[in-house]
């Protein structure tokens, strides 16, 4: 009877250990797991991290460096500062037509004045003079503190990457703003093309309902 009593407490005991061992184990694996699982998720995290900031910057400097070409030029810079328009259309619209060919999603090539006024589009030149202050707010950044701007911003009709930059006779007159846009597709096109895979853009819906209610039934801006 004894036997049997220290034979039940033995095996009681080697049960428990053996349940503590393997719970044990098992609860190593998962930390593990998660470790592991947290580990491939921080790294891929930072690798879209970087392909995203890396995408953006090499089409900020690309069109930035075009952007200060065609304010190097002294011609356009005059016309310009004289408010002609008719000649700065003569001037850039064949650098504009030849940058379209070279990336058709390039949907912006845009003269500001320093009032935030549209004085020449590109794409769209028979439409000017129009007080876009209220709804370019990184326009109205390049003309307040004059230096560039560059970042994404809703449109009527949807997304640009833009960049933007203030305008400067030769005297460092301050005469208004230049700017490129390129549609969101552009991006979306990059990642798919380079990487290959299918971005998602997620915006909240406050983002743009002030500017889609502002410009109901008008061009796009």
């Amino acid at each position: 009877m004894l036997i049997r009593t220290a034979s039940r407490r033995i095996f009681i005991i080697l049960f428990g250990l053996i349940s503590f061992i393997t719970m044990t184990f098992l609860y190593l694996g998962y930390v593990h797991h998660q470790f592991v699982l947290e580990t491939i998720v921080d790294e891929e995290r930072h690798v879209a991290s970087s392909i995203y900031k890396n995408t953006f910057l090499q089409i900020a400097e690309k069109y930035e460096i075009i952007a200060q070409n065609i304010l190097a030029d002294q011609q356009i810079i005059d016309a310009f500062e004289r408010g002609d328009r008719a000649e700065l259309l003569a001037l850039t619209a064949p650098i504009y037509k030849k940058l379209l060919e070279e990336n058709p999603f390039l949907t912006i090539m845009h003269f500001h004045t320093k009032k935030t006024k549209s004085f020449l589009r590109l794409h769209k030149p028979q439409k000017f003079a129009d007080d876009l202050s209220s709804i370019r707010h990184m326009i109205n950044k390049v003309n307040t503190l004059k230096t560039k701007q560059i970042g994404l911003e809703v449109g009527r009709y949807g997304i640009d990457y833009r960049l933007a930059l203030p305008v400067f006779n030769k005297a460092g007159k301050h005469l208004g703003a230049f700017e490129f846009g390129i549609s969101i597709n552009y991006i979306f096109d990059l990642f798919s093309q380079e990487y290959n895979f299918t971005p998602l853009l997620l915006l909240k819906k406050e983002s743009f309902k002030e500017i889609f209610e502002k410009n109901i039934g008008m061009e796009t801006k």
